[in-house]
């Protein structure tokens, strides 16, 4: 009766016998070689994996082969760093001379926060965010109640520049050209799995805390012609109340509306995320490279689009579900929210199209724009 080996053994090249391969590779289809054992041995490849191979019935030897030559490159040392690249000294004595007495921990100190300045001065800060607002303030507070689609990107200068850049685009930039010209007029509807009612829902803490700077940008969205209202009733008939809430920044607090709440009824829930694009972002790692490979002495800028989500607009028939209340008012947003599973994908279109003109028309190679989102870095 032929006896088993010990498992202690598995991973020793002596074990590496005719026995033993009999044993674990009780496959027909699968005899390795004289090489495949010492590409084994010398790249210290642990034998479960080929014993793996026989378990999921991997009939094709080449897909084995392949599998190996992935692990065999991916296991080759790269490129040598250095302290130097990393931003750090060649000694660590100068490190730690930045430190105050020479202290082996360094104790993390937050970043204070700088609260923005008001935009709206006029407009008077009441003690309590939580209930109703006093008469005399909503008769200073400004109104804007226009429906029609608001559209802030010239549509017809972004036309032309297409159709100039038009015969030298590949299909996957004539595609994307195409669907920001179509969600830039309002025409590209949110996609829903199922109807979803009318809901009324309370604001975040966090929002009612910081009230006076949501307060001033509501106002800054009405006189923009982002937001309608507002109104003492729903403006719509299933009209969803959303919650509203605050996060602060550095510099800024910025207002969410939260369409994840409630859980199981909310927006989000309901969006079909299949017809949702998988959208691509640069990353500080390729930013580096490129910029690396420019060569010292590069020159690089960077642009940031201010109220990015607002140049995408809502479709108008979906305007009820944008919808929030603020000081017992009712309002509803007609462009793009932050807080939206898809409003990333709308409006990666428009930075897209954008670097494709600027690239088609400059002659600039496209491995020179890093873009993330809405934040674009060229040199």
């Amino acid at each position: 009766m032929r006896t088993k080996q010990p498992y202690s053994k598995k991973y020793n090249h002596t074990s590496m016998n005719k026995n033993f391969w009999k044993m674990h590779l009780n496959y027909p289809k699968f005899k390795p070689n004289f090489a495949t054992k010492t590409f084994m041995y010398r790249n210290n490849l642990p034998c479960d994996i080929i014993r793996q191979f026989c378990y999921m019935r991997i009939r094709n030897t080449h897909t084995i082969v392949l599998i190996l030559l992935y692990v065999f490159v991916f296991s080759l040392p790269g490129e040598k760093i250095s302290r130097p690249d990393l931003g750090l000294p060649e000694q660590w004595n100068t490190v730690v001379n930045w430190l105050d007495d020479s202290k082996d921990i360094v104790y993390h100190v937050p970043t204070q926060i700088e609260l923005p300045t008001l935009k709206n001065t006029e407009i008077p800060i009441l003690n309590s965010y939580n209930g109703e607002a006093p008469k005399s303030f909503w008769t200073i507070f400004p109104q804007h109640f226009d429906k029609k689609v608001k559209r802030t990107v010239k549509i017809k200068i972004l036309k032309k520049l297409i159709q100039k850049c038009w015969f030298q685009w590949t299909l996957p930039q004539r595609l994307t050209a195409k669907k920001t010209l179509r969600r830039l007029q309002g025409l590209d509807s949110l996609k829903l799995k199922r109807n979803i009612k009318g809901i009324t829902t309370k604001n975040a803490h966090s929002a009612t805390k910081h009230g006076v700077y949501m307060t001033d940008t509501i106002c800054t969205w009405l006189k923009k012609g982002y937001v309608v209202g507002p109104y003492k009733e729903p403006p719509f008939s299933d009209f969803r109340v959303n919650p509203l809430m605050a996060a602060v920044q550095k510099n800024k607090v910025r207002p969410i509306m939260n369409l994840s709440s409630p859980k199981g009824a909310s927006l989000n829930d309901a969006i079909d995320m299949l017809t949702i694009e998988k959208i691509g972002m640069s990353s500080p790692k390729l930013f580096a490279e490129e910029l690396r490979k420019a060569g010292k002495g590069a020159l690089f800028s960077k642009n940031d689009i201010v109220d990015a989500y607002k140049l995408i607009p809502n479709a108008v028939q979906q305007y009820r579900l944008f919808g929030f209340k603020w000081l017992n008012r009712y309002f509803f947003d007609k462009t793009k929210v932050f807080g939206s599973k898809e409003a990333p994908a709308s409006f990666d279109s428009l930075p897209e199209t954008i670097v494709n003109i600027v690239c088609c028309l400059y002659k600039i190679p496209k491995n020179h724009v890093q873009r993330q989102l809405e934040t674009m870095f060229r040199w």
